[in-house]
């Protein structure tokens, strides 16, 4: 059984060998070289794991961001019509933190990174709702492909369901490539769902 085999042999994952090959293994894949910072040989290569293998955009992962999300958008609304309690304002600069990220380069626009999806979606908006699906999103608005295209400056609701919760975030269109569309987050979402308070 050479190196690789006997990787593999310490988990599904493909664990790193710990001890130096045999006399035999050596012959086949050259001298064993003690590295400080990896127990791995170095003639062996690092398991990549297999891309069946659940990514990080699970559902779980998007109701927790949407979670996140709503309740940022919520206390930036409640702000701009009544002073929050502190409490409130702690939480409203952690989320705004969170949702930010830290920027590489002072003048980057999105400092919070793109997180990609495939999320059915519908647009209400006031001649009526539209299908569409969220490409990707961050903390401050969505990519949406629509059914048809939207225009700039236009005001919609993105319903979205995700497991046993449901969203609404109203959003402003900020541009548009054919069926292509970048909306802001803009106004009081809606959260309801099993276990869930709505807002």
């Amino acid at each position: 059984m050479d190196v690789r085999d006997r990787s593999a042999a310490h988990g599904a994952d493909g664990l790193r060998a710990t001890a130096p090959p045999t006399k035999h293994e050596e012959a086949r894949v050259g001298p064993w070289r003690h590295d400080r910072c990896s127990s791995r040989h170095p003639n062996t290569r690092r398991h990549r794991p297999s891309s069946t293998r659940s990514g990080p955009n699970t559902p779980l992962l998007l109701m927790r961001v949407f979670d996140l999300l709503h309740d940022h958008q919520r206390l930036l609304a409640k702000a701009a019509l009544v002073p929050l309690e502190p409490e409130e304002a702690v939480r409203l600069e952690a989320l705004g933190r969170l949702l930010r990220g830290d920027a590489r380069r002072p003048r980057d626009r999105r400092v919070m990174p793109r997180i990609r999806c495939a999320q059915p979606v519908q647009l209400a908006t006031p001649t009526g709702f539209l299908a569409g699906t969220l490409r990707d999103l961050s903390g401050g608005g969505f990519r949406i492909e629509a059914s048809l295209a939207l225009a700039p400056g236009a005001t919609l609701g993105v319903h979205l369901e995700d497991g046993s919760r449901s969203y609404v975030f109203p959003a402003r269109v900020v541009w548009a490539r054919g069926p292509l569309a970048g909306v802001a987050l803009a106004g009081m979402p809606q959260r309801d769902g099993l276990g869930v308070r709505a807002a």
